[in-house]
């Protein structure tokens, strides 16, 4: 869907469901490797550093960007914290305006 809504649910599926495509062969598998941000998500800090340059280039709002920190906070698993992280840096007007 070309919708906000639709975007946002199609990322969803990608990022936190970790669905990326099923088409049946010949066409490959396609799966996601996180590990770069996984290994950082330790540090809140550094992983919104790592994303704001690779996604927004290092334009990325501090109220936006402190609304994502606010929700990673309590976020123990840092495989879930990294993918939240990416998630909401997907959907927000920072990066979509970057796009």
């Amino acid at each position: 869907s070309n919708t906000i809504v639709g975007f946002s649910n199609f990322i969803d599926f990608i990022v936190l469901a970790d669905f990326v495509t099923d088409s049946p062969p010949p066409f490959l598998p396609v799966s996601l490797n996180y590990d770069e941000y996984v290994d950082i998500a330790g540090d809140i800090e550094t992983l919104m550093d790592r994303l704001d340059i690779v996604l927004t280039s290092g334009t990325l709002d501090p109220l936006t960007r402190q609304a994502i920190v606010t929700e990673l906070g309590p976020i123990d698993d840092l495989n879930q914290r990294a993918r939240i992280a990416i998630y909401m840096m997907l959907i927000s007007a920072d990066y979509a305006v970057r796009q």
